[in-house]
């Protein structure tokens, strides 16, 4: 398979379903063996969910999925480079897990600000990119996180600054 964490859910199933199984059939024996057996995966079948569940906590905590600082990235280049399709390319590569992401050309500090207002979003938990180092340095003065897509391999040097993978 090519993604572990399939994988590892697919095993977990298949514990817990024959923990059921083992369970269900102790559960019909009458012996005093069945019934030590029935009380022992009981208490399994309790303490494997929580420790799997324990498990996720630590490793979110561990390796968080998104940064601690940014919630919303904002693409904010000039038309030219949105329609460009290479430059298109990599900013929809860069739509990552849990961030909103926006593509929004030519938009200006004012539009901006009434789009992640509209969304619960702040200032400063918004990470702009933009097309020009006057247009970063506006959205840096208007309190935004911003960086200048100059190449993508740049671009992710500065979100990885930031807290972004």
């Amino acid at each position: 398979m090519k993604n572990p964490k399939r994988l590892l859910a697919i095993a977990a199933i298949i514990l817990l379903l024959s923990m059921y199984l083992v369970l269900f059939v102790s559960a019909l024996g009458k012996n005093e063996g069945s019934a030590a057996v029935f009380r022992g995966m009981l208490a399994m079948m309790i303490a494997v969910p929580v420790l799997l569940y324990a498990f996720l906590l630590v490793a979110r905590v561990i390796r968080p999925s998104k940064s601690a600082l940014i919630d919303a990235v904002i693409f904010a280049g000039s038309a030219g480079d949105a329609a460009d399709p290479a430059v298109s390319g990599h900013i929809a590569s860069l739509r990552l897990k849990g961030y909103s992401t926006y593509i929004r050309p030519e938009a200006g500090i004012d539009e901006i600000r009434s789009l992640i207002r509209e969304d619960g979003l702040s200032n400063a938990r918004t990470f702009v990119i933009t097309d020009t180092e006057e247009n970063a340095k506006k959205a840096r003065d208007a309190g935004f996180p911003s960086a200048v897509y100059r190449d993508i391999e740049h671009l992710k040097e500065q979100m990885k600054a930031v807290g972004i993978r």
